[in-house]
Order: C-alpha cells, then structure tokens, then sequence
C-alpha cells in the first residue's frame, strides 16, 4: 500500500537520488583504484617515450596521505577510469526494458482498482480535459451513475473493495489552479491567498449512511500550516471540530492541475463486500450553475495497487522510447581509430578530469 505521500516523495528523491549517484559514482570508483587500492602495475602498461618505470612506480612509495592528496588534484594520470559513456547508456536502457517487462508480469497478477461514483450535479461547460478511466480494460474499473438532484445516493459496490477506501468529491471543469491560492512559502504571509480559498471554499458536505468515515488526516501538514483563523463561522459550523475544518481547507488551499478538481475528503477504515449498497447522504451548498459534482469512493490504495503500477510502468515505457530515440538521432561521441591513435600521440597522458 502507497499513500499519495510516499508516490510523490519517491518520485522527487529518486530522480535526485539518480543524479547525485551519477555525479560521484566514477570518482568514487576512481578514489578506491588510486587512492585506496593499489595495483601493480606491467611494464606494458607504460610508454618508453612519455615515462620511465621509476617515474611510473613512484605513486606506490607514496604514503596513503600523498596519494589523496594527489588524487584531489587529478595529478594521478596512470589509473584515470576510462568512461564508456556509449555503453553505460546502453546497458542502462536494456535494463529499463527489462524492468518494463518485469513490471508487465507484475501488473498482470494485481487486481485493478475500483472508483464507484455518483453525478448529484450535471453540468453544462466544456467536457474536462482529465477524467477517470471508464474501461475494465484499463489500469482501474470505474462506475459512474446519475444521481442529479437527489440529497440522497445509494453506490452498487461492483466488487470486493479493501481498505483504506478513499472518498473525494469532484467539481469540474473549475480550473482552481488559475485561483492561485499558494502564493508564498511563508506561511505567515499568506493571508491574501488564504483569503481567497475562504471566499472559494467548497462547503457542499458528504455523510456514508451507517459508516465511519475519518476526516483528521487528509491534508499534508505544511499546507494545514497555511491556515491561522477561521474567519466564517458559518463555514466552520459544517464540521464536527475546527481541527477537521482546517484539514478540509488545507485541502482545498492546495489547487488542482487539471481542469476537473479532484480532492480527498475523508477514508473509510473497512472493507467493502460486492453487491452491497452504500448510502451517502449530500448537502448541496455550493453553487455551480456550468459544473458537474461527484462523490467518488475508490480502493486504489487497499485492493488498487495496479494502479500506481500501472502510472510508473507507462512512465517507464514513455522514458525508455525518449532514451533510445535520443540515442538513435545523437551521433557517436566515440573517436575513431585513427583519432584515438593520433589523440594517444599528442596526450600521452589521460586529461585530468578536474584543473589541477
């Protein structure tokens, strides 16, 4: 199971994981030849005309001092890893498509997730440009039934749904990143962009007839940071305490990227069976006269696995084709034999990597 926190924290610290990996790796590999492991050297290795063997031998009288020392400046010119960039990059991409594979197979044993929703509001602007997967075919089987009008909705639960099950509420096409709410890092300044989720805050409210729904942990921490005061006490009066106000609010102060604003509302800590029925009961507050309006329940992150499986597998697929098209359009940064002999001529000795 992987919350929407841990999703998001993976996908950030890989790629700076990755990176940092890629800047020391070399030199750390280069470090342990020279300064740490020392090899013996053959006489074939060194050239009559550039370095005399007692030249060549020097660097194993040094003490383990000197040779660090040196080996921070690049003066260690005989053991300079020879980076096969070309290769690497090959090898890397053969393991992404193995990955790719592997993760096929994975995906192949994990049960799709469930979205079960009900529309208590159609509207009539432009179909949003985002909306949940409607095929069994896809990476999660979605049911969507109309509900227009009514205070009181029944969802058919189509399969087996474990728990956590995650309830959101959808109001679309809203465009709420055009708001702009977060304006600054610094919480304390951002009372002008706070003021304006108060003035824009969703206040329809959900109720599943005969469940617990917990609504105390939706919000990521540094955006219930945000929140100081509650300035409409009608607004605040929606909630059994201030303290799950400020969780709903810290919810819709962080804005949507698509078009169709889709945002947590609370969890249910049980298990839902096939063929039972679930009844919510909905106060219609807030106004949309061109928006539609949903209450989705989903198991993407009980029973879904298959779903984030299937987001990094095309996510995979999408940079493992960006690499090898890269790769087919890009020339050979490889010299030819005639360079390398003539390159060998001129530099007997291999380039330091960093200015001595």
């Amino acid at each position: 199971m992987v919350s929407v926190k841990t999703f998001w924290t993976c996908m950030l610290t890989v790629p700076i994981v990755q990176a940092c990996w890629d800047s020391v790796a070399w030199q750390a590999c280069d470090l342990y030849t020279n300064g740490v492991r020392i090899r013996i050297p053959s006489p074939e290795d060194v050239s009559p005309n550039t370095l005399t063997l007692q030249e060549f031998f020097r660097p194993l009288r040094l003490n383990r001092q000197e040779l660090l020392r040196l080996f921070s400046q690049q003066q260690l010119p005989t053991f300079q890893i020879h980076k096969r960039a070309r290769e690497l990059s090959w090898g890397s991409r053969a393991a992404c498509l193995l990955l790719f594979f592997l993760s096929i197979g994975v995906l192949g044993t994990l049960d799709a997730p469930t979205f079960v929703g009900v529309e208590y509001k159609s509207g009539n602007g432009t179909t949003s440009a985002f909306s949940l997967p409607t095929s069994t075919n896809s990476f999660a089987t979605t049911t969507l039934s109309s509900c227009e009008g009514k205070s009181v909705c029944a969802f058919a639960i189509p399969k087996n749904m474990k728990s956590p099950i995650s309830v959101y509420f959808s109001i679309g096409p809203f465009y709420e990143n055009s708001l702009d709410f977060v304006k600054t890092s610094e919480y304390a300044n951002n009372s002008f962009a706070s003021d304006i989720a108060y003035r824009t805050f969703f206040n329809d409210t959900f109720e599943l007839k005969g469940m617990n729904m917990s609504e105390d942990d939706i919000a990521w921490a540094t955006d219930v940071s945000f929140i100081d005061a509650w300035y409409n006490a009608d607004i605040s009066s929606l909630f059994a305490s201030w303290e799950i106000a400020k969780q709903h609010l810290a919810v819709w102060l962080r804005p949507a990227a698509f078009p169709e604003c889709f945002k947590l509302y609370g969890r249910i800590h049980q298990a839902l069976l096939e063929n039972d029925t679930l009844t919510v009961i909905i106060q219609d507050r807030y106004p949309a006269p061109n928006y539609h309006k949903r209450v989705w329940i989903t198991d993407w992150q009980g029973d879904g696995a298959g779903l984030s499986w299937g987001i990094w597998l095309m996510v995979g697929a999408a940079l493992a084709l960006i690499s090898i098209l890269l790769a087919a359009l890009t020339p050979s940064l490889d010299a030819d034999a005639n360079t390398q002999s003539s390159l060998s001529a001129a530099f007997p000795y291999r380039l330091p990597l960093l200015p001595s």
